[in-house]
């Protein structure tokens, strides 16, 4: 229950929010995201990065994040770790 309400009031240590106030998901973006990945969770069992409005992504940030799930490092990474992309728009 605790990380429930750490969670809901956006300070839980292994819940990364990805929301950049720009019209773009950058690569800056794209890096901070690789970087919480490698970090190990705090409180949990897991880290969970959430990106909101992925579709803002631009091709280098995209870039950026195909060519780190591509790297065999990942798999060390995503043990401790959960993406998760939101996305308004649907296709």
């Amino acid at each position: 229950e605790r990380s429930w309400d750490l969670a809901r009031r956006g300070i839980h240590p292994d819940v990364v929010e990805i929301d950049p106030p720009a019209n773009q998901i950058r690569v800056d973006d794209a890096h901070t995201i690789v970087d919480e990945v490698y970090r190990s969770p705090i409180e949990g069992a897991r880290k969970v990065i959430v990106v909101f409005d992925a579709e803002r992504m631009n091709e280098a940030a995209a870039n950026k994040l195909l060519n780190f799930s591509k790297c065999k490092t990942l798999l060390k990474a995503i043990r401790h770790s959960k993406s998760v992309t939101k996305t308004l728009r649907l296709l």
